[in-house]
């Protein structure tokens, strides 16, 4: 049973008019239609968050101007000269990796530096002697292993996931490989 029939059957039985309990409903409409609506958990947290947020940059404009340090006055001399001085340690560019290795091509250099960033994996040189160690475990150049890392989508090299390298693959390029194959007769 609603609020407003459980009302309704409350002011008949304490014998209220038609008119009085007409307004009496209309009353109870307004004040149900005025009540705000319950919100989603996600919306109060979403409000809770921003509160917090709005307090915490206030705080932190107001205790850095209550700590800012007193300055000196013109003529004391300082006991303990500030150690960092601008300039000396200005940090490596991000994402600078390891200058591309000798005999490897340019193209292939590119290559497997545009597929490490996109598999958001380092280019250090660890990453590269490990590659190099396990392309002259298979037998296979520098050159070839990045180039079948790129081509088959692997962060890496093993030599495990590939066999002994044949002569021709050792010293041609992947590129090389590929037009011959595509030369060949079918």
């Amino acid at each position: 049973m609603s609020v407003i029939a459980t009302a309704v059957r409350h002011l008949m039985a304490a014998g209220v008019t038609g008119d009085a309990l007409l307004s009496a409903i209309a009353e109870m409409e307004d004040q149900i239609r005025n009540e705000p609506k319950a919100r989603s958990s996600g919306a109060i947290r979403q409000e809770r968050y921003r509160r917090n947020k709005a307090s915490q940059s206030s705080q932190s404009v107001t205790s850095d101007v209550c700590n800012a340090p007193l300055s000196l006055p013109p003529n004391e001399n300082i006991s303990n000269p500030p150690t960092h001085t601008p300039g000396n340690n200005t940090p490596a560019r991000k994402g600078a990796g390891p200058a591309k290795p000798d005999g490897v091509q340019d193209q292939t250099w590119r290559d497997f530096v545009a597929h490490r960033k996109a598999k958001r994996a380092a280019i250090n040189e660890t990453a590269l002697a490990g590659i190099r160690r396990e392309a002259e475990k298979a037998g296979w150049t520098l050159e070839a292993a990045l180039a079948e890392t790129v081509s088959r989508g692997w962060q890496g090299f093993k030599a495990d996931w590939v066999g002994p390298a044949k002569p021709a693959q050792a010293e041609n390029s992947y590129l090389d490989r590929l037009i011959a194959k595509s030369s060949a007769p079918p």
